[in-house]
């Protein structure tokens, strides 16, 4: 059993290395993909990504006759893929078919870092007696990168780290919202400004967590991350219209 979760905990490191030195790339369907995994599931991907990544910004329109002729498929796949991607949260889609990447106010992004909070102290709970060597020096290496970064590259790498947690905790319901940390850290926290004095704070949060867990203490993870939270609800409520 312990067997198990070390091979576990050592395999999360691979999965989420790539953040310091991500690159936004260009991304087209082909058959290999087709013959291999659901289409619809890869042109939620595909979307999804381009999201993340910043290719697609809050309240643009994604028009279908566009975006199918460019991944050369049906509009069938496509509303499938945006109704996925609609309860992800990452678009709105009218009764007509028409989609937008969701546009959030300072009240829907408050409740989701809420939401965040119950899953952020749940997966420390978990991963705290699952975590091996190499995790817990990949959630370090994340919380020291992301105190000397700046820009979307900061915002990348602390949603690294909170989705690592999520991996870490085993649990697959807590896993499935992967898009949601996503979404908030690197779409719409951005648009919230960004201070030396927060990086200070929210990589102290981070590496004060990662001590936590690395002493084997549940509680004072759990109580690192809801600092870690209040923060970030402090920031989004002290300005109700967020920079562009």
């Amino acid at each position: 059993m312990q067997g198990q979760s070390r091979r576990r905990s050592d395999a999360l490191e691979s999965r989420y290395t790539f953040v310091s030195s991500y690159e936004p790339r260009t991304v087209t369907l082909n058959s290999s993909w087709r013959s291999s995994v659901s289409l619809v599931e890869e042109t939620a991907a595909v979307v999804r990504e381009r999201v993340f990544a910043g290719r697609y910004q809050p309240g643009d329109r994604l028009a279908q006759e566009e975006l199918s002729a460019e991944l050369g498929l049906s509009r069938t796949p496509l509303r499938e893929a945006y109704r996925v991607l609609a309860q992800d949260g990452l678009l709105d889609v009218d009764p007509g078919g028409t989609a937008r990447v969701a546009a959030w106010d300072a009240g829907r992004l408050s409740e989701a870092y809420e939401f965040r909070q119950a899953l952020g102290t749940t997966a420390v709970r978990l991963a705290c007696s699952r975590l091996g060597e190499r995790t817990l020096g990949e959630l370090e290496r994340l919380a020291r990168e992301q105190r000397r970064a700046s820009g979307r590259t900061y915002h990348r790498l602390g949603s690294a780290f909170h989705c690592l947690l999520l991996e870490a905790s085993g649990n697959s319901h807590l896993q499935r919202n992967e898009p949601l940390v996503r979404m908030t850290e690197e779409v719409f926290r951005p648009r919230y400004g960004l201070l030396p004095e927060h990086i200070l704070a929210v990589s102290a949060a981070h590496a004060a967590v990662v001590g936590s867990l690395r002493a084997g203490d549940p509680d004072s993870a759990e109580l690192q991350i809801r600092s870690y939270i209040s923060h970030e609800l402090q920031i989004i409520s002290q300005q109700e219209r967020p920079s562009q």
